[in-house]
């Protein structure tokens, strides 16, 4: 689906991983999808986004609210559907599903084709079932408007119809006129209620206008049909206003037509946005039933006041009319003609009353108008034909009997009724404020939620002041306007201004607002209508840049653009067309398209524009002549412009200079043979192949490269197929695809061809695309075959001498890893046989250093890079594999807080000795007699100053021990190392002892 159609999707699914395959194959089918992982978070997210156009629940959503509840929650608050999504499929699942207002039922894993199709589905099912819902409104309304009538006036029930279409189209001010038989005279007959109570003043009612004198609200009666005026403004043949008349912004109005001539029209006005098709067939339809009202009602006033002429009145109604007595024989008095040629005559005994049947008819209602003596109306179907029968008391005596084949118009009803409902919670809001400081709301209509963001309440409990939300940027003039229209005594104004979205977006706003003021004049109250024009701000500015920017383009184009009149006149050159061709735009200006060529050119010229007049559009090379005398080579893109019939009123023409391209294609001719001698002199092997046949012209070098001769060999894309590789087949295809599909520059593969021997040769092969039909399609490649078989033999030795050498490098690592772990074993067998604990205690010492480059050289050897490591990498396991090392490990708490920084390997060495000297210091001493030790090691990097600490909550260093004292070799080994990586270190000492040790990284 297009941008512009996409529709919103509210997606309830508790497994994420689901929610974010759905969403993202919904998004590649063009939905916006919003996702929800409970049924709360799911009505929430409804709440809070009024865009959303349909729901997929699944059923079992975890801890909290099932789908089926979430989806009962959601439809209180909005007619939606609901598509529900679940992996179960057992029946009761299914029917608890259908109890509420469902719109399909998918089993997850489907597929998104049945997903999307179940969808599309529930939308065409909705759209009807509110197309219904409208349908049976506008037929509530005729109905209400017949039993209106009953005891009003005409006058009155055109008030009523007037109050009504203003009501769905949203206008305050409607009208209705009288055209004469003579089709030359309009007579107004009624305003709508808020027309004369609070838009137009002007004294109309009865006027009579001449149609030839009237304005242009009355182009429906020329047109013979219904008319909008969305911009009223600016129509050029205006007439003015009488004295007291609204100001009219935009229109609506429909003719009436019986007979083939129109009888009345009805119209409407400024509604707050344009006018759509859906007012236009409301607006007709109300048009049309009032009218069929009328006639009835002239009727039946003619019957009672024009008794002798009931048959000739009776005749001229297109239905089946009959005037029945109450009692006795049920005898038809009086019948139109319609009635009579279904047999009921005057004289004849009413059908739906025969003593001869056991039951009345289908459209009887006879027997209650008789009991209760008041009308009575009923609409039956039969057969696909709808009917409307009414019985009517006329008297103490007769009864009158109608029966209308209304099949066409319960059809136009349904159409309307679902037309109308598309109105419901329409975008327009309705404030009704307070003439006061901040413009307290008096009022707001409840769609302001979905607007705005912001509840009902919030208003009228004086939570918020309309003025708290209208942007900073906007307060000042709003509040100017308001005062001064206010103080000019203005009914109404509009203003365009920015609010404060309860999201916290600026939404703009056009407002329509009328002045209430009291009997004393004073001003009471403001009510206008409020609608969103954020988006058409938005377009009007993209409508700008574009306009901009599509003058700029034409201006900078670098192709020419030349626009001809019907008789092949210039009206319209851009500079770089000037440019091409040497004259000025003044100078080509009304020139004849001949005046730029010879005589040759010009005949194909003549044939070419007579082709523009039937409407061809078509790419071809011309030639021009230039100012100065010489040719100008151009690609020629030319089109018909036709104007809404079809009618040829001139042509555009898109110039490319190809005058230097016609040079070089003379010069390449020339080239190519001195191409064909190069390609031979360095064995190389060409070819030229027709992309859309297959076939290719290879030179001798080509052939002979595979052993064939090539005096018989014919290549072909089939034959070089067979000859390749099999292993080889995918990647060329693969190079030759994302060439032509432009998504590599070049066209270059390495390939294998089987000799005329049977032998294997590795080819290099490159080419190009140099020729492309009018659509863009490629037809002709060019490249060269290279035999690279000499330099791929190489490779293969020196990758088998890299495999060696890695094998050879593993083995090496595997032997010193195993060397240094037998130094460990011979230090600790060494110490089994040793007395004295300081020996003991060196050989563990030295044993232990060696375990701390032994855990670098692990790292290192697993890592790719052998120069260089994260220090979290190496000195996270180290500090463990010291702790483990004495038997009071279990007793203390390592904690560890190493940032991620690189640093090189050998450093890493000489820090992994240290840490462990510091360490193997503070599991010996630090924690005598002391069982809930801990260790804090942390490193960081600071700029570029390295950090690493080494604390502990034990007995402390002696004072003796500092950085500066060479008491023992581990504080002396210390020394010497932080002196190699140009560092410091220092010892502080509160609750335990604390050594920091800083360098440069």
């Amino acid at each position: 689906m297009s941008k512009n159609t996409k529709k919103t999707i509210l997606l309830v699914e508790d497994d994420a991983l689901i929610a974010m395959m759905e969403k993202l194959s919904l998004e590649g089918y063009g939905y916006d999808v919003i996702t929800a992982e409970t049924g709360e978070a799911g009505i929430e997210a409804f709440r809070n986004n009024t865009a959303i156009e349909l729901i997929l629940m699944d059923i079992d959503l975890g801890k909290g609210i099932d789908g089926p509840t979430a989806a009962i929650e959601i439809l209180k608050e909005r007619e939606i559907p609901v598509v529900f999504l679940s992996s179960h499929t057992e029946p009761e699942v299914v029917e608890k599903t259908e109890k509420i207002t469902s719109y399909g039922y998918v089993v997850k894993n489907s597929g998104i084709t049945v997903l999307d199709a179940s969808m599309k589905m529930a939308f065409k099912l909705f759209e009807a079932k509110q197309k219904e819902q409208k349908a049976k409104k506008l037929v509530e309304i005729r109905l209400n408007l017949i039993e209106y009538l009953v005891n009003h006036t005409l006058d009155e029930l055109l008030t009523k119809t007037l109050d009504i279409a203003g009501e769905l189209v949203q206008s305050p001010i409607g009208f209705y006129h009288f055209l004469s038989q003579d089709q030359k005279t309009l007579s107004l007959q009624q305003w709508s209620s808020k027309t004369l109570s609070e838009f137009c003043t002007a004294d109309g009612k009865g006027s009579h206008y001449p149609v030839g004198q009237a304005g242009v609200w009355v182009d429906c009666i020329h047109q013979r049909g219904p008319v909008v005026h969305n911009d009223n403004e600016s129509l050029p043949n205006k007439k003015g206003l009488p004295e007291g008349h609204a100001p009219v912004i935009r229109e609506l109005v429909v003719p009436v037509i019986r007979k083939g001539s129109i009888v009345g029209i009805l119209g409407v006005g400024n509604k707050s946005v344009d006018y759509t098709q859906d007012d236009v067939e409301t607006v007709t339809h109300l048009a049309d039933m009032t009218w069929q009202i009328i006639e009835q009602k002239r009727a039946e006033e003619a019957l009672d006041t024009e008794y002798r002429l009931r048959e000739m009145l009776l005749d001229n109604i297109p239905n089946c009319i009959a005037m029945i007595l109450k009692k006795g024989t049920r005898e038809i008095v009086s019948s139109n003609k319609y009635a009579r040629e279904i047999g009921a005559v005057p004289g004849a005994t009413c059908y739906g009353t025969c003593a001869k049947r056991d039951s009345n008819c289908n459209f009887c209602l006879a027997p209650v108008v008789w009991e209760n003596d008041i009308p009575q109306r009923l609409e039956v179907e039969e057969n696909g034909v709808w009917y409307e029968g009414i019985w009517m008391p006329l008297n103490d005596e007769l009864y009158v009997h109608y029966i209308y084949d209304i099949t066409e118009r319960k059809q136009a009803e349904k159409i309307l009724l679902d037309e109308r409902n598309m109105f419901i919670g329409g975008p327009a809001v309705i404030f009704k404020w307070i003439a006061a400081e901040g413009w307290p709301v008096e009022y707001v209509s409840p769609n302001v939620s979905a607007q705005f963001g912001y509840s009902v309440e919030d208003f009228t409990s004086r939570k918020i002041l309309f003025g708290d939300i209208v942007h900073k940027d906007d307060l000042e003039r709003v509040g100017n306007e308001v005062q001064k229209c206010s103080e000019l005594g203005t009914l109404s104004f509009e203003q365009e201004y920015r609010i404060k979205h309860a999201d916290g977006e600026y939404r703009w706003l056009y407002d329509f607002t009328t002045v209430k003021r009291n009997d004393l004049g004073k001003i009471t109250n403001y009510q206008g209508y409020v609608l969103d024009i954020t988006e058409r701000k938005r377009v009007e500015e993209s409508l700008k840049i574009s306009e901009d920017t599509f003058h700029r383009i034409v201006n900078t184009a670098q192709e020419g653009i030349w626009l001809l009149d019907t008789d092949a006149k210039t009206s319209y050159v851009n500079p770089c067309m000037t440019e091409m061709i040497g004259y000025s735009a003044k100078e080509m200006l009304g020139s004849s398209l001949f005046d730029f060529m010879d005589d040759e050119a010009r005949r194909e010229a003549e044939t070419l524009l007579e082709r523009r007049r039937q409407g061809v559009s078509e790419h071809h090379e011309f030639r021009f002549r230039r100012k100065d005398g010489s040719i100008l080579w151009a690609v020629v893109g030319t089109n018909a412009i036709l104007d809404n019939s079809g009618k040829f009123i001139g042509a555009l023409g898109m110039i490319m200079d190809i005058t230097e391209r016609k040079r070089v294609e003379e010069e390449l001719k020339q080239s190519e043979e001195r191409l064909r001698l190069s390609l031979y002199a360095a064995n190389q092997g060409l070819y030229d192949l027709n992309v859309q046949t297959g076939a290719a012209i290879v030179n001798d070098e080509y052939a002979l490269m595979l052993g064939y001769d090539p005096r018989t060999f014919a290549e072909t894309n089939s034959a070089w197929i067979e000859r390749l590789h099999p292993d080889d087949h995918d990647i060329t295809a693969k190079a030759y695809s994302e060439y032509i599909k432009g998504l590599t520059t070049e066209y270059r593969v390495e390939f294998r061809q089987r000799t005329i021997d049977s032998q294997w040769k590795w080819i290099l092969s490159l080419g190009k695309i140099v020729e492309y039909d009018t659509d863009g399609k490629p037809l002709r490649m060019l490249g060269t075959h290279t035999d690279i078989t000499d330099r791929k033999q190489a490779e293969e030795k020196i990758n088998k001498l890299l495999s060696e050498k890695e094998l050879i490098l593993k083995e090496v690592h595997h032997r010193i890893k195993n060397n240094m772990s037998t130094i460990i074993s011979l230090l600790t067998l060494q110490t089994r046989t040793l007395k004295d604990p300081i020996a003991v205690s060196s050989l563990n010492d030295a044993g232990s250093r060696i375990k701390s480059m032994m855990v670098l050289y692990d790292k290192l050897y697993l890592a790719q890079n052998f120069n260089e490591m994260p220090a979290s990498n190496y000195l996270f396991p180290l500090v463990d594999e010291i702790v483990m090392n004495f038997p009071n490990s279990g007793s203390v708490r390592i904690e560890k807080d190493i940032d991620e920084f690189i640093l090189d390997s050998k450093r890493l060495s000489t820090i992994g000795i240290i840490v462990n000297e510091l360490l193997t210091n503070i599991m010996k001493y630090a924690f005598v007699d002391k069982i809930d030790g801990v260790i804090t090691v942390s490193a960081s990097l600071k700029g570029n100053l390295v950090c690493i600490t080494i604390q502990d909550n034990g007995i402390g260093m002696p004072e003796s021990i500092n950085s500066e004292s060479q008491s023992g070799f581990g504080m002396m080994l210390v020394n010497i190392l932080v002196k190699q990586l140009k560092g410091t270190w220092r010892i502080e000492r509160d609750n335990g002892s604390r050594v920091v040790l800083e360098f440069e990284k």
